[in-house]
């Protein structure tokens, strides 16, 4: 059964009224008792922390890492094994800024026939254009001066000479390709305007439109395919790839909008008009490439063949794998074996993470991180997030300008021994979609990190 916590005693760090104290007191008794009852028969039980106890909030001691409890060591990572492959949404465009460097993106996807099924270009009689479009994600677009919704993208579009197989899958893989481009121009990106087609009275929802070369259309109309194996084979996918004109500046794009394809426009000699649609492939392969570019910038020990730094004054956290954090908990483990707490409950956890004062917030910034530990070199989500009860949910607290994260489940495990080391993984909430980034005070700040731990004594039978 769960243990009953009747509070045996309680360390008071400050005069707490009688009367009040004892309110408190029946208070947790009778919370913990109500939830005891609803729930002995579906929890599993662990006696020697109380796993999955109720998170209580009276009558328990509260004690902060910057008192010398538990010491925090930080790490900053470079993420280059980010898998992108298969994703809905991705970024094209580039971006600087002299905390974080610089990243350009590309994106490499195959090409599927309308259905699935073989088509025979070569009934199409006239060819007039082939069109490739790209449809916005939410939010759009995003860029330095959160004032600015559009700017100029020089956009080069590329056929590939071979496959994208299941190994192309990180931001870091390319695919050769033939460097004569299907296009190369600078066109404005702006996914508050919508698009007006000649004849077409109806506004299209915003989208970039690209017209692909001659040369790429000479071929399409060459081919009779039977199979979508067979037009694969000469057409194995495009590389798109884009800088902005203010280096500061990333579209977001939807693969798998209706307005996400290449759209082939033609007419029969007897003047009958029609369009066919090419389709980013679902079932084939894509991903989004990522060149990152460190140099001049805070994290310039990054482009030296390295990819982890102790950072205790500061910790660098940011999307698109270009900076995760690692937060190791030093002395925990010994902390709770002192013979003042050893045998406690621990009932509620958190850390405090603050925005660092050089961090000048924009529309970039995340509104939560995720917490991640990891073993045998994979990652896993700590139980917390993904708990029904995170109170919490990992996020920013405008109030206290810093992070909140919910630890309480990740710790009782350690404690319990299901874990062999107590580090925390941080990224920001949307890793591949969006550049968000954000720069936290480390342990050697003015104003540090801090977990605040809630425990209680059961009572001795």
């Amino acid at each position: 059964m769960i243990p009953l916590l009747r509070l045996k005693k309680t360390k008071n760090t400050t005069v707490i009224d009688k009367i009040q104290h004892f309110r408190n007191y029946a208070f947790s008794i009778a919370v913990v008792v109500l939830i005891c009852t609803l729930c002995i028969s579906c929890v599993n039980e662990d006696n020697q922390l109380g796993l999955n106890l109720v998170k209580s909030n009276g009558g328990l001691d509260v004690l902060h890492s910057p008192d010398n409890i538990v010491k925090l060591n930080t790490y900053v990572y470079k993420t280059d094994s980010l898998e992108t492959a298969q994703k809905n949404n991705f970024i094209l465009g580039s971006y600087r800024d002299e905390i974080f460097g610089r990243i350009r993106t590309s994106i490499y996807t195959s090409l599927d026939l309308a259905d699935n099924s073989g088509y025979d270009f070569t009934s199409m009689g006239n060819i007039d254009s082939a069109v490739l479009c790209l449809a916005y994600a939410v939010p759009g677009a995003f860029s330095a001066d959160t004032s600015v919704r559009s700017d100029n993208l020089t956009i080069g579009v590329y056929m590939l000479t071979q496959n994208i197989d299941s190994t192309k899958k990180y931001a870091f893989d390319t695919v050769a390709v033939n460097t004569n481009p299907l296009f190369l121009s600078t066109i404005l990106s702006d996914p508050t305007q919508g698009v007006f087609l000649e004849g077409d009275t109806n506004e299209r929802p915003p989208h970039l439109r690209m017209k692909l070369s001659e040369d790429f259309i000479n071929k399409l109309h060459q081919g009779k395919y039977e199979t979508q194996e067979a037009f694969s084979e000469d057409f194995k996918g495009i590389k798109i790839t884009a800088e902005s004109s203010s280096d500061s500046y990333l579209a977001c794009i939807n693969m798998i909008s209706s307005y996400s394809n290449i759209i082939v426009y033609y007419h029969s000699d007897n003047n009958v008009r029609g369009s066919y649609t090419i389709n980013f492939s679902n079932k084939g392969q894509r991903f989004m490439h990522i060149d990152k570019d460190y140099s001049l910038s805070s994290l310039s020990d990054f482009a030296k063949s390295t990819d982890t730094l102790n950072t205790q004054q500061y910790i660098y956290i940011a999307s698109l794998g270009i900076a995760e954090a690692g937060l190791n908990l030093l002395n925990l483990d010994s902390w709770y074996k002192q013979d003042s707490v050893n045998g406690a409950v621990l009932n509620r956890a958190e850390l405090i993470l603050p925005v660092a004062s050089v961090f000048n917030k924009s529309h970039l910034f995340p509104n939560s991180l995720l917490a991640f530990r990891k073993e045998e070199g994979k990652y896993y989500y700590i139980a917390d997030e993904i708990a029904v009860d995170n109170w919490m949910g990992n996020k920013y607290d405008a109030s206290i300008n810093a992070y909140r994260i919910d630890v309480t489940l990740f710790l009782q495990k350690f404690l319990a021994g299901q874990y062999k080391d107590c580090s925390l993984y941080l990224i920001p909430d949307t890793r591949l979609s969006y550049a968000s980034r954000v720069i936290l005070n480390g342990p050697a700040s003015d104003n540090p990190p801090k977990l605040n731990i809630i425990y209680s004594f059961p009572a001795e039978d």
